[in-house]
């Protein structure tokens, strides 16, 4: 991580596996894990999608595994993607 970090700021992209993901499953799977854990605290996490089912993006998911790490240092990767 901290190479990746030296080698964009020397103006080095890293490269990317990028694949394209439908979106929508792809965040519920992300927060179910917060929800449940909220709900331990008696927290609600709510969501609302619009007509949106089926928007594909496309992004490196081991890249945003390692983004939710780093925001949220308990979330296991492997339960998303």
């Amino acid at each position: 991580m901290i190479t990746e970090i030296l080698d964009l700021a020397k103006g080095y992209a890293p490269k990317l596996n990028t694949v394209p993901i439908v979106l929508m499953p792809f965040l519920e799977t992300a927060l179910n894990y917060h929800r449940t854990r909220l709900a331990r605290m008696e927290i609600s996490l709510t969501t609302q999608y619009e007509q949106s089912d089926d928007i594909q993006v496309v992004f490196d998911c081991d890249q945003i595994h390692r983004v939710f790490e780093l925001k949220f240092p308990t979330f296991p990767p492997s339960q998303v993607g």
